[in-house]
């Protein structure tokens, strides 16, 4: 039997939550890139923290709002931001990203706040 973890400080709360979130990206995503498809190393955060405010904690642990990259492709994210706003990698502040779609090699998808991917009008994808 698992025993729970049992958070210290909101230091160890946030990284328990974290870690939590990010394990449910990596496995909604299937551990792929979704840029490259090749293997995940992070989770990105489609609209910045800082865009949102770090107590927002939609922003900080939506599944909406985050997806499995490669490092080379966070890195291109971040180096290309208008290209990576236009392909929905990256969201404005004040936009929900659920409603923002993402362009993945010519298919178009959204990330919904319960944690799956859906193409327009269809149901999960993985």
């Amino acid at each position: 039997m698992e025993v729970p973890v049992v958070p210290r400080d909101k230091e160890q709360a946030r990284k328990v939550t974290w870690d939590k979130t990010r394990r449910l990206v990596l496995a909604r995503d299937g551990e792929k890139c979704l840029r490259c498809l090749g293997e995940a190393t992070d989770v990105h955060h489609r609209r910045p923290k800082g865009m949102g405010g770090t107590g927002n904690s939609y922003i900080k642990y939506g599944l909406a709002n985050l997806v499995s990259l490669c490092r080379e492709c966070h890195q291109w994210v971040h180096n290309n931001p208008s290209e990576a706003y236009r392909l929905g990698f990256l969201v404005h502040s004040g936009f929900d990203p659920a409603c923002i779609p993402i362009i993945l090699k010519m298919l178009v998808v959204k990330l919904t706040p319960d944690g799956d991917i859906v193409r327009s009008g269809e149901h999960a994808l993985f």
